[in-house]
């Protein structure tokens, strides 16, 4: 594996490991009223934290994502980088990807205004009401954006005529944490709470 391989692989590496975070969350939050309930009535301030870790480490690990390759006197690793490694090919390819890329940024954008407002400072106008976010709160425009990454990564590896990744290595059934948390909560509230209903 020669270095512009290894590179792309650190990038889908990040794809790899927030992909199991998404699958964590969904699991952990699924859009079911009973266990939304369940969870209010046992641990509502564990999970509205826990929830709101979620959401920060997705909106910064996005943020970072969408940095220029070159910042200053530093690099980042970013889906900016791909296009920089098609021209260190010389692809010539290399401003498709870019395009593409700068699409998504374009997209996200108030994602990379949240975290820079927001995670990474206490913006004075945006934290005191001066100005309101405009971030996404919907789970799915997260799974999309990873879905565009990866799209991305893959578009790279087919113009340099390595074997592209597969998402088919993603499976939920494979994650059983928060299936068996959530149904520990169940259990519990069944055993030692009042039965409000016919039991």
């Amino acid at each position: 594996m020669n270095n512009t391989q290894q590179i792309i692989k650190k990038l889908f590496n990040i794809w790899l490991h927030t992909a199991w975070k998404l699958i964590e969350f969904e699991k952990t939050f699924p859009e079911n009223e009973e266990i939304e309930m369940t969870r209010e009535e046992l641990l509502p301030d564990f999970f509205d934290n826990l929830n709101e870790l979620y959401w920060n480490y997705f909106f910064v690990t996005i943020a970072k994502l969408l940095d220029p390759h070159n910042q200053g006197q530093n690099k980042n690793l970013s889906l900016f980088t791909l296009p920089e490694l098609l021209k260190s090919e010389k692809k010539i390819e290399w401003k498709i990807v870019s395009k593409k890329v700068q699409n998504i940024k374009e997209k996200y954008k108030s994602i990379i205004v949240y975290r820079s407002k927001k995670l990474a400072h206490f913006d004075f106008d945006y934290n005191t009401g001066k100005k309101e976010f405009n971030t996404s709160t919907h789970i799915n425009e997260i799974n999309d954006f990873f879905t565009e990454m990866l799209e991305v990564i893959n578009l790279t590896l087919k113009i340099l005529e390595i074997p592209e990744y597969s998402p088919g290595i993603m499976r939920p059934a494979d994650y059983k944490g928060a299936d068996e948390l959530n149904k520990i909560l169940a259990d519990y509230k069944k055993n030692t709470m009042p039965c409000k209903k016919n039991c």
